[in-house]
């Protein structure tokens, strides 16, 4: 089974972060945790790895310099992708996974892969996907490139997700360099964006359970939610919780716990 690497900083990790470790060991992934030194307790064993041992300078001035999408508050996604993209420039046929990023089955990609999000024009006038910078099988070239890129146009007080689409521009405008890449749709992950947060809040139902069928996992926007709020009774959050904390490996059907739980509770 693959591992997965991820890059963590700042506060001990909450229950969304430990969920979705869990759910990456259950499913039998190994996972290599890259800090700026410290160590956490993600409630299951991780291999941590220092940053700063493999990279000559970390550019802190990136810390708070992006806005959250519609705020004007700083948030440190911007320095944390940065710090990905160093790693997927390390290490080789890396796997990097958001921190919110919760599996409903183990995720094996292709070499390389992108996971990718809605279409968009490009320079050159051809349709194309640009990747999401949290679930990605990348070469070492593309962690270079996007890493040198991201320092290159990450102007203080820029919102992030206009930071990210830049970036992606470039690198899709290379189309020979891009279409070496296996793409996946990004629905192949349910994200959890800005139109599904009642979805989440509210207890599951048989219609969101046919949604999760064929999905490989939950890409949750960690700095949307409200945590408490996620983890109410009956929600699809607390299901998982629930199950994967009283898990060791897969061995029966979440979708169907899921619609006895629904039908218990009704």
């Amino acid at each position: 089974m693959e591992t997965f690497n991820t890059f963590w900083y700042g506060s001990q990790p909450n229950r969304l972060v430990r969920l979705a470790f869990k759910s990456w060991k259950v499913q039998g992934h190994d996972i290599v945790v890259w800090t700026l030194g410290e160590e956490y307790d993600f409630g299951i064993e991780v291999t941590f790895k220092n940053l700063n041992d493999y990279v000559d300078e970390i550019p802190m001035e990136l810390l708070y310099a992006q806005k959250k999408p519609f705020s004007n508050e700083r948030y440190i996604a911007g320095f944390v992708d940065w710090c990905r993209y160093k790693i997927m420039s390390i290490v080789p046929d890396c796997i990097i996974m958001d921190c919110d990023v919760i599996l409903l089955k183990p995720w094996n990609p292709s070499k390389p892969t992108l996971v990718c999000e809605e279409s968009f024009r490009i320079e050159n006038e051809l349709d194309g996907l640009y990747p999401c910078a949290g679930i990605i099988r990348s070469d070492n070239e593309l962690g270079d490139y996007l890493a040198s890129k991201s320092l290159e146009i990450a102007y203080d007080g820029m919102e992030h997700g206009t930071l990210m689409k830049l970036i992606y521009k470039r690198m899709v405008s290379d189309k020979q360099y891009y279409d070496t890449f296996d793409k996946v749709e990004h629905n192949q992950f349910f994200e959890l964006g800005y139109d599904e947060l009642d979805l989440f809040y509210s207890t599951i139902s048989k219609s969101t359970i046919r949604r999760l069928k064929d999905v490989t996992g939950i890409h949750c926007w960690m700095s949307l939610l409200d945590i408490n709020k996620s983890f109410e009774k009956g929600n699809i959050l607390s299901i998982l919780e629930t199950y994967y904390n009283s898990a060791e490996t897969f061995s029966y059907d979440l979708l169907k716990l899921s619609e006895k739980i629904v039908n218990y509770e009704k």
